[in-house]
């Protein structure tokens, strides 16, 4: 009988498995040698989906199309630029694409297997896959992205603006009125209005501001009929080469559409069309999250374009969008408003939507949809703005309180609170007179709003003594500003947080009750109802107690006194902020004084000469307050400047501009 050995049916395997192992390698290392196998390596491989029409190109122009193919008058536009690549994203099976050496083409199925976590939760035929267009453009190297209408062609693409990217310009501006944009913040002209605005049609208009900002989104707007002939080409050529812009102030809201807008770098983030909302209302709610978070990225703005395309095209489509713009005034109130200063972009971004989502305007799936549009723009090496370091500055620890001493006007605490919170953690609103009954709604958690008696300003050191009060509960210094005035934050940083800083003023002889009772050249210094300020000086001085007045002699008191504007603005440490509540509270308890009075004693009795910092002396009086040169140029030059006013039409914009520059200093990349 045959008997079978195990032994050797092993070694036969062992020896067939090594022969057929050898073999492999050698088949591997010949292929690879000779390059019919490409091994991955640590170098980056452009992915099979990247196609090459359009590689090296920066300037990208993304649109989607239904039809069997495109107008004739966008093929001939983008094969004339040759720096520009255009992106269409087709759903027709029989789409017959151009011969553009420059042009991409993405049909359902390649749509479909881009590796974007988007493209699962997008319905592919819908107008929503514009954002996986945006994804493959920036996937690609897009720096600017076009956002266009297969109907809607712009005629010509305005390169100096495109190009503006990295610079700032001047442009025409409409001017608003402080009731025109406390009641509504969301300005909403026809097209036409804007193109009347920009052309000059409406000769009755609002007078025009000028702002200076980099314009990082930019809508182009359709040519007037007036500007074609019968057959369909421009009369006037001259507004092609030289073309118009109008540019929207932070501090107001206008909706823009995707039928013709550029976007810069910056703005990509904001290219996200919503999900659960119209077609037409999708970009209205892009439009405005991106205008209320343009704070967070300084000298950013938007800007109309005239002329931009040559075929019609109206900011909404439908009477059910209609409606949703007229009900969104209230809603976008609320976007100014950051609760706190988030460590990333995408943190601010994701707030707003959240905050639409509390409103019954987005859902969850909005919410979804964001976070996976983050994830991809992440995962392609888009790099978010960057958000100012507070860090850096002085303002950390310490609060800034401001005392609205004619009444507060809800269109300037909005725009005032969306750019202080860049910089303070905290901010004390104190008022007197009538408080906008609409604005305590959109308070911050992290800001406190106080009524309180001044009398117009006259006793505001109750004010300072109640914004101390709050100081030493938080444990954090101070800074006292009258109204919504300008201070040069970054400039401050020379000084010492241990020391007192305040106004250099004028010295008054408070020995002589002539020469005290005798500056009628400042109106301030009179006595409201006749009340006798002397007397009441005299009896608060003689009651004080005698380390007090020791103090106040350091100073040269009662022969040489500083008296004027002191009470304007005031940095206050924490460390001596008791002995200024002291102070202040002796004096009130005894009688009511004049403030630019009560501030000399306080700062006399409170803190030593050699602990103070002096301000350059930074008030501007009357029709000074109007010279927009003077103003600018104190600005740049002081730590504050009282008469430039964010409440005033003529203050508004340089305002804006010089905390716009103040942001960009603390932003670090």
């Amino acid at each position: 009988m045959y008997h079978l050995d195990i032994r050797r049916v092993f070694t036969a395997i062992i020896i067939a498995s090594v022969i057929a192992l050898v073999c492999f390698f050698h088949y591997l290392h010949s292929n690879i040698t000779n390059g019919k196998i490409h091994m991955p390596s640590q170098s980056y491989s452009v992915p099979t989906y990247k196609k090459s029409n359009c590689a090296n190109i920066t300037k990208w122009a993304v649109t989607t199309s239904d039809s069997t193919t495109l107008p004739l008058d966008m093929t001939m536009l983008f094969g004339s630029m040759k720096d520009w690549c255009l992106l269409v994203l087709t759903t027709h099976p029989s789409f017959s694409p151009s011969h553009l050496n420059n042009s991409i083409y993405l049909s359902s199925e390649e749509i479909a297997s881009l590796p974007y976590k988007v493209v699962h939760i997008t319905v592919l035929n819908s107008f929503n896959r514009k954002n996986i267009g945006y994804l493959y453009a920036i996937d690609n190297g897009a720096k600017i992205i076009f956002d266009l209408e297969e109907n809607n062609t712009p005629f010509m693409i305005h390169e100096a603006l495109l190009e503006a990217e990295k610079s700032q310009h001047s442009y025409m501006s409409p001017r608003f009125s402080d009731r025109d944009i406390s009641e509504n913040p969301v300005w909403d002209p026809s097209h036409q209005t804007i193109l009347n605005t920009l052309i000059g049609v409406n000769k009755a208009g609002q007078p025009m501001d000028f702002e200076s900002c980099t314009p990082i989104i930019q809508q182009y707007l359709p040519v007037h009929t007036t500007w074609h002939s019968t057959s369909g080409e421009l009369q006037n050529f001259e507004y092609v080469h030289h073309p118009k812009t109008l540019a929207i102030q932070k501090d107001t809201f206008t909706p823009y559409n995707a039928n013709a807008t550029a976007h810069q770098y910056d703005a990509f983030w904001s290219l996200l069309l919503p999900k659960s909302v119209g077609r037409y209302t999708s970009t209205l709610w892009r439009s405005y999250v991106a205008q209320s978070l343009f704070y967070l990225i300084p000298d950013a703005c938007l800007v109309f374009v005239y002329p931009g395309t040559n075929a019609a095209s109206s900011m909404m489509n439908d009477d059910a969008d209609q409606s949703v713009l007229s009900k969104s005034v209230e809603a976008v109130k609320t976007l100014t408003y950051l609760p706190e200063m988030f460590d990333q972009f995408e943190q601010a971004v994701l707030h707003i939507y959240r905050n639409l989502l509390n409103q019954n305007i987005f859902s969850m799936n909005d919410i979804d949809y964001l976070n996976a549009w983050f994830s991809d723009l992440k995962s392609i090496g888009y790099v978010f703005p960057s958000l100012p370091n507070k860090s850096i500055l002085w303002t950390k620890d310490v609060q800034l309180c401001i005392m609205f001493n004619w009444g507060a006007k809800e269109h300037s605490i909005r725009t005032l609170l969306a750019y202080y919170m860049r910089f303070f953690d905290r901010i004390i609103l104190l008022y007197d007179g009538e408080w906008p009954n609409t604005t305590e709604h959109y308070i911050p958690k992290n800001v406190q709003y106080i009524a309180i008696s001044t009398y117009n300003g006259w006793f505001q050191q109750k004010a300072l003594y109640r914004c101390l009060k709050e100081g030493v509960k938080h444990g954090i210094s101070s800074i006292y500003v009258a109204d919504d005035m300008f201070i040069n934050i970054t400039k401050m940083s020379d000084f010492s947080k241990s020391t007192v800083w305040l106004t250099r003023g004028v010295y008054y002889n408070f020995s002589n009750p002539s020469e005290f009772l005798s500056n009628n050249s400042w109106r301030w210094w009179k006595e409201p109802k006749g009340w006798n300020f002397y007397e009441k000086f005299v009896r608060v001085v003689n009651s004080l107690p005698m380390q007090w007045k020791q103090n106040l002699e350091a100073y040269g008191f009662p022969g040489k006194m500083e008296a004027h504007s002191i009470a304007d603005i005031i940095y206050i440490p924490h460390s001596l902020t008791g002995h200024f509540i002291d102070a202040i509270d002796h004096i009130t308890n005894m009688t009511e004084l004049f403030c630019e009075i009560v501030y000399p004693l306080i700062i006399g009795i409170s803190v030593p000469e050699s602990q103070t910092r002096q301000f350059e002396q930074g008030n501007l009086w009357d029709n000074e307050r109007k010279n927009i040169t003077l103003l600018k140029e104190w600005s740049e030059a002081r730590h504050y400047v009282h008469g430039l006013k964010l409440s005033t039409w003529f203050g508004r914009n340089v305002w804006s501009a010089l905390m716009n520059k103040q942001l960009k200093l603390v932003t670090v990349p």
